[in-house]
């Protein structure tokens, strides 16, 4: 009986990508038909890093710096709608609106991704949708942090010591 589960999960979950993919695909296409260029978000921020990195206390001090409420997107799946993703995980009103490409305006958003691949996250598909996904930047700024080797080791090792 679990195989039937986890074949109705999997069809589900499936169902669930392909109607996200046709959303995507229908409104990328509706806006080249249309040329629309609303800038939504005033500064976009990507942040690229290993976990325990220090991803979050950069972004911290980057929201401690702006003036207005930041949007914080954290760890979306690389390459995919990260609105789509928030919004069938967390059901909150804005972030379905988002999802759907009901875009509000934003002064800066942060895009946060850890443990990712590079050409993931940096894909052809992402930049090509980047307008359909999160909306129009004026201005874009990708971060990506590195930390000395040897001290990432040590912060790996000690967190998951910590878990024993």
């Amino acid at each position: 009986m679990n195989s039937v589960h986890k074949i109705a999960n999997y069809a589900r979950s499936q169902k669930h990508y392909l109607t996200q993919e046709y959303s995507n695909y229908s409104r990328f296409y509706k806006n080249i038909l249309t040329k629309r260029i609303e800038i939504i978000n005033e500064k976009e921020i990507r942040i690229v890093g290993l976990r325990r990195t220090g991803n979050h206390a950069v972004i911290g001090w980057i929201r401690a710096q702006h003036p207005e409420y930041a949007w914080h997107i954290n760890h979306p799946p690389a390459g995919r709608n990260p609105y789509q993703f928030l919004c069938s995980h967390f059901k909150e009103p804005e972030l379905c609106q988002e999802a759907r490409g009901d875009f509000s305006k934003k002064s800066l958003l942060i895009i946060s991704y850890e443990d990712q691949k590079l050409e993931k996250v940096c894909s052809e598909k992402f930049e090509r949708f980047h307008d359909t996904y999160v909306g129009v930047s004026a201005t874009r700024f990708d971060f990506l942090i590195l930390r000395d080797p040897f001290n990432l080791l040590a912060s790996r090792i000690k967190s998951n010591m910590s878990r024993i």
